[in-house]
């Protein structure tokens, strides 16, 4: 149990637990055993899930390989293997249903491409090629998603709409050849959906391309906010926060993998990445996601940044790469934050080679409780060998 106390409030950790493991760091590779995530079934229990051991990290890998985890019962205390009644709850809307947003899919060849030409194009680690959607009839814009009524007990499958002015269809030049990312990579699991008590939705993606704003091409990661009134049918773009073009000559990607949450205050905050060992950044918006304040470094790192606010009004946050970081506030508005938490998990690591993916994911188990989720590639399973391990680590609020 690790004790972090702060004027307001303490933070009490449990110690982690392993949820579910694999083979070693030289067997698996970077691809199994990242990404993790926490979720609630629709019984009310904890679906803690990584990617499978067959992952592979590419564009063209992302369908056919169903999240690998474990389920728990007693607010992750322990664990136990998936059944098929297991079923995880989507975005739980004003009225009770749940949405789900598109579910993933891979980069493809499109032989219509060549009758295009792109916007722009950037070299890096593999050439990238930017063309304006608008102009692409063959390119699909409206994916799939769905809701479920749990009172009828069904699930209803429609074509979402998206405005989203000036959006930038991606092609890859990947060794397959050229590869046109699909819609589903903007509006599905790597966008964050916020579900507001009157209804409304927020979707905060990224990418790079075009600003919607002005149509001018943007070198660096911009972060997209759409809104939806009406349980995600129809998406309609809100803002864009864009990275300054000064830092094109950085070694780092831009404002990228946001996280928001509604403040206690009514305000919105989003955390943002900007690179692996790169700072991470805040910005708030105070108008319902239609502008935000001029973002400011948030922490000296944070990959995929997570941020959970707890009815108790203290908001979490959890991050890394290098290390694994828990910073936490009681302020309402969120511009004031105590200081960052060093969880130290990766004391046993080898020299040279990647302790986790630095990955989180937060969850809240009651007002005051929360579920923290990350990887560690190097933790010892049941006869001592170290492996790729999916940890859950229980976190309570005692206000003072």
């Amino acid at each position: 149990m690790k004790n972090y106390t702060f004027p307001a409030y303490s933070l009490l950790l449990e110690d982690p637990v392993p949820v579910v493991s694999g083979g070693t760091w030289q067997e698996h590779g970077w691809g199994p055993y990242q990404f993790p995530s926490l979720r609630m079934t629709r019984a009310g229990h904890i679906l803690a899930t990584c990617t499978c051991p067959a992952a592979v990290d590419d564009i063209d890998g992302y369908e056919g390989q169903l999240p690998f985890g474990r389920v728990s019962e007693d607010g992750g205390l322990t664990w136990r293997e998936v059944r098929d009644t297991d079923v995880p709850r989507g975005t739980v809307l004003a009225d009770g249903r749940e949405y789900f947003c598109p579910g993933p899919k891979n980069a493809y060849s499109a032989d219509w491409l060549h009758k295009y030409s792109p916007v722009f194009t950037q070299d890096g680690w593999r050439r990238m090629d930017y063309y304006r959607a608008d102009e692409i009839p063959e390119f699909p814009r409206t994916p799939e998603a769905q809701i479920y009524d749990p009172a009828a007990g069904k699930t209803e499958r429609f074509r979402m709409e998206v405005e989203w002015p000036n959006l930038t269809m991606l092609v890859s030049h990947h060794p397959k050849g050229p590869l046109v990312f699909p819609m589903e990579m903007l509006m599905g699991g790597m966008g964050y959906v916020m579900a507001d008590p009157d209804g409304t939705l927020f979707f905060c993606t990224y990418g790079n391309g075009c600003s919607a704003e002005t149509g001018e091409p943007k070198r660096m990661y911009t972060v997209t906010v759409l809104r939806s009134d009406d349980s995600g049918r129809h998406w309609q773009y809100q803002s864009e926060i864009t990275t300054p073009q000064d830092w094109v000559s950085r070694s780092c990607e831009g404002y990228c993998e946001p996280s928001m949450a509604r403040m206690p205050d009514g305000s919105v905050v989003m955390l943002m990445r900007t690179g692996s060992g790169q700072p991470s950044y805040i910005t708030r918006s105070t108008d319902n996601c239609r502008s935000w304040s001029e973002p400011t470094v948030f922490d000296k790192v944070g990959v995929l940044p997570r941020i959970l606010a707890l009815p108790c009004g203290v908001t979490l946050a959890s991050y890394g790469r290098p290390g694994l970081f828990l910073r936490s506030t009681s302020d309402r508005e969120g511009l004031l934050w105590d200081t960052p938490a060093d969880l130290n998990v990766y004391d046993n690591v080898v020299p040279g080679t990647p302790g986790s993916c630095f990955y989180t994911s937060l969850l809240a188990l009651d007002d005051k409780t929360a579920l923290l989720a990350y990887t560690h590639f190097y933790w010892p399973n049941s006869e001592g060998v170290p492996v790729k391990t999916l940890l859950t680590q229980r976190i309570h609020v005692q206000m003072h």
